[in-house]
């Protein structure tokens, strides 16, 4: 295996694409071109969760696959058209090195978590207008399938309050909790009365939109749920019932979207476990709370549903 890196930016060193390349070997099935898939981790749009980057890359490099992560930009520097470019920049520029890394340029996968569930699916729905936007060629931006892990599809659906103790550095001080709160997380705190809170909807919307509370219409007009067409290219989501940040909701209504347009679709609802599972084991998991051997069936299912649409998908022409 090689590293390489690629900057959407090049001015712009924190936003880039780190690639694990499988070394082409002539005792395995010499000149196989493999399938690649590009990862985009959650974190709101305020950092890059890294238990949803390099852990799930090389779990797929397991399987065959040569795996991209996307640190987008978050934060200040982030807004929807930025993180859409560099996602579609990331897309072409996989695909441009096709024949030097024996890889299937028909066979390009994008996974996305949470707010990376977001800007995945944002892509394989307006990868038209991210071809506009950059200049590129559809054909080069476009997914072949797409792997939606908790994500958020729809920006009207609120994100519950959570407690500032969730989002706050060990040995916080208890009179003064807001003080405590992670640095990625400070546009998220918000006083109600007495109460504190985290709001990760205003912080994720300042981080994207510009603004903490936007009008619905510009909530409808950024949610991928709203852009389905029949051109969406074949769908896996999974989701768990008791998903305190996310509702799952987001997963139920972009499947049933899918479905009305004749989409391939694969969704999965496990009965439980929290938000930010990614492999659901302990290579990806912060705390045991976060190893769930139900929900880790995704990994395989995943891969299975891959095949299926490796072997039914026709080239796209524009």
């Amino acid at each position: 295996m090689r590293l390489v890196t690629y900057y959407p930016w090049e001015e712009e060193k924190e936003v880039l694409l780190k690639g694990y390349i499988l070394d082409a070997s002539e005792q395995i099935q010499a000149g196989l071109q493999r399938p690649a898939i590009l990862i985009c981790p959650g974190g709101a749009y305020l950092r890059i969760s890294d238990q949803e980057a390099e852990v799930v890359a090389l779990r797929f490099a397991g399987y065959g696959y040569h795996a991209f992560v996307l640190h987008y930009s978050v934060g200040r520097t982030c807004s929807m058209e930025r993180v859409l470019t560099e996602a579609a920049r990331s897309m072409a520029y996989i695909r441009s090195n096709a024949k030097e890394w024996n890889l299937d340029p028909g066979k390009i996968a994008v996974c996305g978590f949470s707010a990376g569930g977001h800007l995945c699916a944002s892509l394989s729905t307006r990868w038209e207008l991210a071809a506009q936007i950059t200049g590129i060629l559809p054909a080069e931006i476009r997914p072949d399938a797409v792997i939606l892990g908790y994500p958020v599809t729809d920006l009207t659906i609120p994100l519950p309050p959570l407690p500032l103790a969730a989002f706050s550095e060990e040995n916080a001080d208890p009179k003064c909790p807001e003080k405590s709160v992670l640095p990625a997380f400070q546009s998220c705190i918000f006083k109600d009365g007495e109460e504190w809170s985290i709001r990760l909807g205003r912080g994720m919307c300042q981080a994207l939109l510009g603004e903490p509370e936007p009008e619905e219409k510009r909530l409808h007009e950024e949610s991928p749920c709203n852009y389905i067409t029949a051109n969406t290219p074949p769908t896996y989501l999974w989701a768990t019932c008791n998903d305190e940040m996310v509702s799952p909701g987001n997963s139920l209504q972009y499947a049933a979207g899918l479905m009305a347009h004749g989409v391939p679709v694969e969704f999965h609802l496990f009965m439980e476990g929290p938000h930010g599972l990614s492999l659901s084991d302990a290579t990806s998991a912060p705390d045991p709370a976060y190893v769930n051997p139900a929900c880790g069936q995704w990994v395989p299912m995943v891969r299975t549903w891959l095949e299926k649409v490796w072997n039914k998908n026709k080239p796209y022409k524009e």
